[in-house]
């Protein structure tokens, strides 16, 4: 079986398994979104926020339900604060789904994982493929690739209807066609597509346009100028989607959703939408602290930025890019008035560098390099599967509130036992781990051995 295909199915289970039935704040408003697309035709969400966050009734008592807090309000309706992409790519799986059933864990179950879980998966692949042209050594593009969909908060934001997958994701298949492009793999034509791509990281998170303009400087770096108008015009066409969004509901194609948030109102009028100047507590807060620390809850990129000297020595371009993308995001969310993400795991606005960032390991090519690579892969797969296991207690903590003690009971984490609750009895709590392990095991199990290899 070709390597990509058994990445994208251990991945996908891995996802699958671990995506579960409820919504949060943050993703609530995108799934009624969706919702109201679908059962009302319209893009108000007046009838759908409230009851969108519920917990099926075979949830454990105790649970901590939140209630809906983030969203816009104009001219008397209710819309979605966020940017609207992810929103509009889940409407043919809710369409689908809802063929069957009317349950909203259920639909957002689907949604999440046919949107967040897809394209996280998609996006390993793609650095898996995209590793070739970096190393030659197979069995290290696949750990990469694997470190990146497991060993990161890629795998948290994989189970969740949160916007930062699809950000992730179109931002880097972006980069990956035009770097194609660049080494004459692909046609002209496909920097339409590129263009296309990164309006569509923009369309879900508006902040990401900081990729936009890092791989528009990236395309200045080698384009004709009819390629570099190709890939303008793919993306005009394809922001217009967005603009044309804005007008319909709030009468001004340049005006945002955030411009009417309720709750957080007060942070938002803070200097541009928010932001302001970066803080020295946020700068420490998002690289090394354990509360939002992109090399806390990311240790294998610590790995990563000791070899960007090696990567820039072979690829100055691209690591100037993965520089300017990396710093970009970074000053941004340290100036942003609420740079701690709200309830979330880790420095969420900070996934989209990742994928960039994984590109420098694939130049570890010594063996003292290839065995802290190793050490630094289990710890960051250590961290990550304890934090996709134990979401219901991070939510609870991160809202100053305590609840049950999940790790005594059976597990909630996981779809399985979701269903299993459902008839009154679970596996124990971190048990669904194992399915991961085993997977990889059975799949992988040759790859320890040739590592080291060349």
């Amino acid at each position: 079986m070709d390597i990509k295909i058994k990445i994208f199915i251990t991945l996908f289970i891995a996802y699958a398994f671990f995506t579960n039935f409820y919504l949060t704040t943050n993703d609530a408003p995108r799934f009624s979104l969706t919702a109201a697309i679908v059962e009302e035709q319209r893009f108000e969400i007046d009838s759908f926020l409230n009851k969108s966050i519920v917990l099926p009734s075979w949830y454990p008592k105790g649970l901590i339900i939140w209630g809906a807090i983030d969203f816009a309000e104009y001219n008397g309706h209710i819309y979605s604060d966020k940017a609207p992409l992810g929103s509009f790519l889940a409407i043919p799986i809710y369409s689908t789904v809802r063929l069957f059933t009317s349950d909203i864990g259920i639909l957002a179950y689907f949604c999440s994982l046919f949107v967040s879980g897809l394209l996280t998966t998609l996006t390993a692949v793609l650095i898996y493929d995209i590793g070739r042209y970096f190393t030659k050594n197979d069995d290290m593009r696949l750990l990469v690739a694997l470190g990146y969909g497991l060993g990161t908060m890629a795998f948290f934001y994989g189970t969740i209807f949160f916007s930062h997958a699809t950000t992730t994701f179109f931002g880097f298949i972006a980069f990956y066609l035009l770097f194609k492009v660049k080494r004459k793999d692909l046609g002209d034509n496909s920097m339409i597509m590129a263009g296309i791509f990164a309006a569509f990281t923009t369309m879900s998170d508006y902040y990401a346009l900081i990729t936009v303009l890092g791989l528009f400087v990236y395309c200045l770096s080698f384009c004709k100028k009819t390629q570099i108008l190709k890939f303008l015009g793919g993306f005009l066409i394809a922001i217009s989607l967005l603009l044309i969004y804005h007008y319909i509901i709030f009468d001004d194609p340049f005006t945002p959703p955030y411009k009417y948030v309720v709750t957080f109102k007060a942070e938002q009028e803070q200097g541009f939408y928010g932001v302001t100047v970066p803080k020295l507590d946020a700068i420490i807060g998002l690289t090394i602290s354990p509360y939002r620390g992109l090399f806390f809850y990311n240790p294998l990129l610590l790995l990563s930025v000791l070899y960007l000297p090696m990567l820039y020595r072979r690829h100055k371009t691209e690591t100037m890019l993965i520089f300017f993308i990396c710093i970009g995001f970074f000053f941004f969310n340290a100036s942003y008035s609420v740079w701690g993400g709200g309830i979330c795991v880790g420095p969420r606005h900070l996934l989209p560098v990742i994928p960039f960032l994984m590109l420098p390991l694939f130049v570890v090519d010594t063996n003292r390099g290839k065995k802290w690579f190793k050490r630094f892969l289990l710890v960051s797969l250590l961290i990550n599967f304890v934090y996709v296991q134990s979401r219901m207690n991070l939510v609870a903590i991160d809202m100053g509130v305590l609840t049950i003690d999940l790790p005594i009971i059976s597990d909630i984490s996981n779809a399985l036992n979701q269903l299993l609750l459902s008839y009154g009895f679970g596996l124990p709590s971190y048990s669904s781990i194992l399915i991961i392990v085993i997977l990889s095991m059975l799949w992988f199990r040759e790859i320890p051995k040739k590592i080291n290899d060349g």
